[in-house]
């Protein structure tokens, strides 16, 4: 049973995500005792994610459809020991964010009450827009964890944009491959709201927004980068079919926002 309940707190679906504290990263002052903050930090945006996303296993978990997405599909009585699973990661996630300072205990609040909201409340996922929002604000503040605090430096700034735009573009993909157990779940998303032709138009408009953020990183070589990652990522989200756009489109997210991440901070 303990298996199964770890299980549910879908580590293969988020553990890409990792890597967003590097974002606030001074890699230039990285030193010493400083080096633990990284895996700190990405240990503590592990907690938020298992967090939100088993959550979402459990208020879901009579409406979805296929166990290898949500393991409680076929051990729904599992759902208090995923909860009380939570309550503990939540904890760890907590403690780890008050250690690593700066803007990291505000980082953690927003994600984690963000990943309450999203699955739990009556609007969060069931919202057009909003739920959008509140799928972003489930990740984007982890960028922040390594923060201490004061404004966010020009590389960061892009990277974060970028990161917010395929996001957005990533969901509305799920949303859009969905569709159907959704509707079953009443579940009023923005890519239902949008529809097939209005979801493409959104996730092209998407993509040349992110091609102009782009544009905005340090040195051409990101730039080419950035503008390839994002100009791949929405081709396969408007060409392929949706199940298989979103699992392409999160790796050219990934490789673009890598790429970004080098060549702006260690090879610049």
């Amino acid at each position: 049973m303990s298996g199964d309940v770890w299980t549910a707190l879908r580590a293969r679906q988020w553990w890409h995500f990792l890597g967003l504290p590097l974002v606030a990263l001074d890699v230039g002052g990285l030193a010493g005792a400083e080096v633990w903050r990284v895996p700190v930090a990405a240990l503590v945006a592990g907690c938020c994610l298992a967090v939100a996303y088993a959550i979402n296993a459990v208020c879901e978990r009579f409406t979805d459809r296929a166990p290898g997405k949500n393991p409680l599909v076929v051990r729904p009585e599992l759902a208090g020991a995923v909860l009380r699973r939570c309550g503990v990661v939540a904890m760890v996630g907590v403690s780890g964010a008050l250690w690593l300072g700066g803007w990291a205990p505000w980082a953690v609040l927003v994600s984690l009450v963000a990943g309450v909201v999203y699955s739990a409340s009556a609007w969060g996922k069931r919202a057009p827009v909003l739920g959008l929002l509140g799928n972003t604000l489930i990740f984007a503040p982890l960028m922040l964890l390594l923060h201490p605090g004061g404004e966010l430096g020009a590389e960061g700034g892009v990277e974060a944009g970028l990161f917010v735009v395929l996001l957005a573009q990533n969901q509305l993909l799920h949303e859009r491959a969905d569709v159907e157990e959704d509707a079953a779940a009443g579940a009023w998303t923005t890519g239902r709201w949008l529809g097939a032709r209005g979801t493409e138009r959104v996730v092209g408009g998407l993509g040349v927004i992110g091609v102009f953020v782009a544009m905005m990183a340090e040195g051409v070589g990101a730039q080419v980068a950035g503008g390839v990652g994002v100009i791949g990522a929405t081709c396969v989200g408007l060409w392929m079919r949706p199940v298989a756009a979103r699992r392409w489109h999160r790796w050219w997210a990934l490789v673009g926002g890598g790429l970004v991440f080098l060549l702006q901070r260690v090879f610049n």
